[in-house]
């Protein structure tokens, strides 16, 4: 189609014959390259949509650290809550086994002293 479309084109603008043998191999030429152009585009198209998919699953994996970091700071800072708590308890009980203990003390002294 093109050789055709090539000659007539040339018949018509009473191109010499010489002159269109010179036209027609960088006609064919340009056609070769525009022709490996499109196969580079196919082809980066496809290295494209691979690497869609690939930053795709990617994301998909970031989403899923982002909510399993999450879920381990609310855990962290339950773990840290009940830890005061334990502490604040753990005080408290030590105030109330020293005061035991110096009762316990004093009972023993007052019971010393009045014998």
């Amino acid at each position: 189609k093109r050789e055709t479309a090539i000659c007539v084109a040339c018949a018509a603008a009473s191109v010499p014959a010489g002159k269109m043998i010179r036209l027609y191999p960088q006609a064919v030429q340009r056609e070769k390259d525009i022709q490996e152009l499109r196969e580079q585009l196919q082809q980066r198209q496809v290295q494209n949509q691979e690497q869609v998919s690939k930053l795709t699953e990617a994301a998909v994996h970031i989403d899923d650290l982002h909510r399993q970091l999450q879920t381990s700071e609310q855990e962290q800072d339950e773990l840290l809550y009940e830890h005061g708590q334990a502490c604040e308890i753990t005080h408290g009980l030590r105030k109330t086994t020293d005061s035991a203990f110096k009762v316990r003390s004093d009972l023993t002294d007052q019971l010393l002293n009045s014998q």
